[in-house]
C-alpha cells in the first residue's frame, strides 16, 4: 500500500492495493505490481539490514568487510543500471537496485518485447499474425489480442503507451 506499489494489477483489472491488506491479503486470485522504494530506503537496507539488525548480507563479504556502494551495481542487469544511480554533490555513485519508479515502464516494454520474441522469430510474422483484418496496421483492439493471446495484459493507460512507443520507430 502507498508509493511503493505502484501499476497493480488485480485479476486482470488495474487496482490500487489497500492499506487494510497489510493484515489480511486475499487468499484467491492473482496480484502483481512493482515494488519501488526511495533511494534511503535502499541504502539503509543495504547497509543495516532490514530490521536494524546485522549487516545486510548483500554488503558483506565473506570476510566480513562491506563491499561497499561502487561494487552494488555488480548484479544489476546493464538494462537497469542508468536507474541505479544517484546523483550526490560528490559525484555518481552506484546503488544495488533502482531509486523511485521510473524503471518499470522500460521493464514492461521488455517483459513484452522477450514474450513476443519467444513466440515469433520474425517481426513480419508476429505482425501479420496480429493484423487481422489485413489492413497493414494495428489497430488498438488488434495489439491488444495480439498481446492477450501471448499473455500479457495490458491496462488501457499501458496499451497507449506501447502503442505510443511502437508508432515512434
Amino acid at each position: 500500500p502507498g508509493e511503493n506499489m505502484q501499476e497493480g494489477i488485480y485479476q486482470g483489472i488495474a487496482y490500487t492495493v489497500p492499506a487494510g491488506w497489510l493484515k489480511d491479503v486475499p487468499r484467491t486470485g492473482v496480484i502483481s505490481f512493482y515494488y519501488c522504494r526511495e533511494q534511503e530506503v535502499i541504502e539503509k537496507i543495504f547497509v543495516k539490514g532490514s530490521w536494524e539488525g546485522p549487516p545486510s548480507p548483500f554488503s558483506v563479504r565473506e570476510n566480513g568487510k562491506l563491499f561497499g556502494s561502487s561494487s552494488w551495481c555488480s548484479f544489476t542487469p546493464k538494462w537497469l543500471r542508468p536507474f541505479c544511480v544517484r546523483t550526490p554533490a560528490a559525484g555518481p555513485v552506484p546503488c544495488p537496485q533502482p531509486a523511485g519508479g521510473a524503471w518499470v515502464r522500460e521493464h514492461k516494454l521488455r517483459r513484452i518485447r522477450n514474450k513476443m520474441s519467444a513466440k515469433f522469430n520474425d517481426p513480419k510474422k508476429m505482425f501479420e499474425e496480429m493484423d487481422r483484418d489485413g489492413g497493414g496496421t494495428l489497430v488498438r483492439k488488434e495489439l491488444a489480442m495480439g498481446l492477450f493471446e501471448l499473455g500479457i495484459w495490458l491496462c488501457p493507460s499501458e496499451l497507449q503507451a506501447l502503442q505510443d512507443t511502437l508508432d515512434k520507430d
